[in-house]
């Protein structure tokens, strides 16, 4: 049976494009609202129950849709850091000194003092919690000066520098961080560190720049949109004023009435970007809402895993582990769901499986983008095409749908 050259098995073959920039009516969304970079560099903000085709802010390329679990900024007037809720420690504050990542007149400038022996700073606290991965990001471009960190003052004061014009990380203290670069000369700097106890702690944002400061009040670096939230890795900036702002996650799923699932097998492709961080992240589900009756194409950690499970039945996995998963790389995962006959495949590599000791699951069923029925294990990065066989397919038909 062939799935690329005959038009009758073609037309059989149901694709869900997260590339086109129309909403397949088969999708239903809930959740955000999201800010996103639209095909002109520019980051937007999608309204609720809105779900934004995203473009890469550099290139600018559509990378997908994005499926983000909950997220709460901590800090208060992210943008505002003229307001008192902000300490200036021997600097500062030119407010709406230039445009910001959005394209508004509202990032501000962060000005030293010529004092050559102070720690320039700025900061605002936020309550943490013990043992959970947090993140602090910071939108920075360079003027006067380009060189930063972020620094959280707990224990042995988690810290990482950032120079914006050699574009190097440096981290320390028990700290992990990255850049994301963005257009205009912006920089998203992001500290990851671990709260060694819970309270209220002090985030805080420094210049760098070596010896003594320019007294013109002038010569400085930018800064805008700051977050802190609870993560592993910075989620989508959420804009806060006068209190914390929760997003609410991401909830696309797909109608299976035209779809075709078929019990007796089926083959399954998906094209997505790996997520920062590991864990367990899903490109799609489909299944009865419980974790022991559906099929499933995740991540887990470094590895891409197609499993399914039938209810009273054993797990059935195909997991492709080498090369290690690649936070931010393009992946296409194509699986042949059977029973006692579990294959997969990435990129139109080698064959993993077959499993053989797996039922096919079926009941009543629905489908899930870039999350688990029950919620959880969200993808935390763009989807961009899932596609559906009503049929096993060969294993040289699986390489070429990976490839």
């Amino acid at each position: 049976m062939c799935f690329f050259g005959a038009v009758a098995h073609q037309s059989s073959m149901q694709e869900l494009d997260l590339l086109n920039p129309q909403l397949d009516p088969r999708i239903s969304y809930t959740g955000g609202p999201k800010t996103y970079f639209g095909a002109d560099g520019v980051l937007r903000q999608a309204a609720a129950n809105t779900w934004p085709l995203e473009y890469d802010p550099i290139t600018p390329k559509p990378v997908g849709r994005s499926v983000w679990e909950q997220r709460t900024n901590l800090l208060l007037r992210s943008e505002e850091y003229d307001n008192a809720v902000w300490t200036k420690s021997f600097a500062s504050i030119v407010a709406n000194a230039t445009t910001a990542p959005d394209g508004a007149q509202t990032a501000d400038k962060f000005v030293p003092d010529n004092n050559a022996l102070a720690n320039f700073t700025l900061y605002e606290t936020a309550t943490v919690a013990s043992g959970v991965a947090t993140a602090f990001s910071q939108h920075v471009k360079a003027a006067e000066y380009s060189t930063c960190s972020l620094l959280v003052l707990q224990g042995a004061n988690p810290t990482v520098n950032f120079n914006l014009t050699t574009k190097t990380v440096t981290a320390s203290n028990g700290a992990s961080g990255y850049m994301v670069e963005l257009p205009g000369g912006w920089f998203r700097c992001v500290l990851v560190y671990t709260p060694s106890a819970t309270g209220s702690v002090q985030h805080r944002f420094y210049d760098r720049t070596p010896g003594a400061r320019s007294s013109d009040g002038v010569s400085g670096i930018y800064v805008w949109g700051a977050q802190v939230e609870a993560g592993a890795f910075a989620s989508p900036y959420i804009p806060t004023q006068g209190s914390q702002v929760t997003r609410a996650a991401d909830v696309p799923a797909f109608a299976l009435a035209g779809i075709r699932y078929n019990p007796a097998g089926l083959s399954v492709l998906v094209n997505v970007i790996a997520a920062d961080g590991v864990g367990s992240q899903t490109a799609m589900e489909i299944g009865d809402g419980t974790n022991t009756n559906r099929i499933l194409m995740w991540r887990s950690t470094n590895n891409l895993q197609s499993t399914m499970r039938s209810s009273g039945g054993d797990p059935g996995d195909a997991t492709s582990t080498n090369p290690s998963v690649v936070s931010g790389a393009e992946y296409r995962l194509a699986a042949a769901f059977q029973t006692n006959n579990l294959r997969a495949v990435r990129n139109g590599g080698a064959i993993v499986g077959p499993d053989t000791a797996a039922t096919m699951p079926s009941g009543s069923f629905s489908g899930w983008l870039g999350r688990t029925g029950v919620g959880g294990s969200y993808a935390n990065s763009p989807l961009r095409l899932v596609r559906l066989y009503p049929a096993p397919v060969t294993n040289s038909e699986l390489q070429a749908m990976a490839a």
